[in-house]
């Protein structure tokens, strides 16, 4: 996918005449882990042709919406409630399952090891995803953990509402909650008045994603908070419901609701 506001980029030559009603799928893959299909119909004339695929503003989302889903914040974005050239912060602690084999040997020998902070050279491998496809302007600030529990995920995106411009906390639950309403797989709701969020170290297994927007009592400051199985929608979870909406499938079939 190209970011916003480069030139299309040449992807293929017609050398022969093809037949009318001829389409190109291109499969392109998210920080989400989540599988985008884009059919596009290609020129019957012979020479060289270019594609340009939105990822920021009203194209994209409607390209997300049409597939039943979108990224965290780029509805937010696409809507013109956070701004792109914002300097974003993201805390990510996830079980320990999600650092390979190595990690997980590791958790169950040291006993006492209770919480590993990493990516501690702000460098860490999926940033350049998060910039690109979120349509940003500038790096995430990327703070990833891992913690004695086995599977589970909180994304945290902390807010400073008052300082980016007139937007409240219940402004950004009324986008997503509509942005994201009839999914069965998605759910939003207001976390303001929650006491906590847990991760238990013995999480049952679950393909779904939670969403929760906190605020102050003034709406100025917010949080952005999902929470999912690091196994579940974060890994093979997406990968079935990838297969599913590709195969023309119910895209819950076989998931763990």
């Amino acid at each position: 996918m190209l970011p916003a506001g480069l030139p299309a980029e040449p992807v293929g030559s017609v050398a022969d005449r093809l037949p009318e009603q001829t389409y190109l799928y291109v499969f392109t893959k998210d920080w989400d882990h989540l599988w985008r299909q884009v059919r596009l119909p290609v020129p019957a004339t012979p020479g060289p042709w270019s594609v340009r695929i939105p990822v920021a503003g009203d194209a994209a989302v409607a390209q997300w919406q049409s597939l039943g889903h979108g990224r965290p914040w780029n509805p937010l974005i696409a809507k013109g409630l956070l701004p792109a050239d914002w300097g974003y912060v993201m805390n990510a602690v996830s079980g320990y399952s999600g650092g390979g084999k190595a990690l997980i040997e590791r958790f169950e020998a040291e006993a006492d090891l209770g919480f590993r902070g990493y990516g501690l050279n702000l460098d860490h491998k999926h940033m350049p995803e998060m910039k690109i496809h979120g349509g940003l302007t500038h790096d995430v600030i990327f703070a990833p953990s891992v913690i004695r529990a086995f599977r589970g995920m909180l994304v945290d995106i902390p807010l400073h509402l008052g300082a980016m411009g007139p937007v409240t906390a219940d402004q950004l639950l009324e986008e997503l909650s509509t942005f994201y309403a009839g999914s069965k797989i998605v759910s939003v709701q207001s976390g303001s008045d929650l006491p906590e969020l847990l991760i238990s170290e013995n999480d049952a297994p679950t393909d779904k994603l939670e969403l929760f927007v906190c605020g102050n009592a003034g709406g100025y400051h917010a949080r952005l908070i999902a929470r999912l199985d690091n196994l579940g929608k974060g890994a093979s979870g997406a990968a079935v419901q990838n297969l599913n909406i590709m195969a023309g499938l119910d895209e819950t079939a076989g998931l763990r609701l």
